[in-house]
């Protein structure tokens, strides 16, 4: 019952930001030049394949 409803609804929103830190046992990817730190997305990947 569940396999078949999990297959109708769309990813999380926030999946691929929280594996993101979540790999790092929680911590923050390191800081870029400029001082900011950025979490980065496969923007060509989102959506369907």
């Amino acid at each position: 019952m569940r396999t078949g409803r999990d297959k109708t609804l769309a990813p999380p929103v926030l999946i691929l930001p929280s594996l993101q830190v979540n790999i790092r046992a929680g911590a923050m990817p390191p800081a870029e030049n400029d001082g900011h730190v950025y979490l980065k997305l496969p923007v060509n990947r989102l959506g369907k394949a």
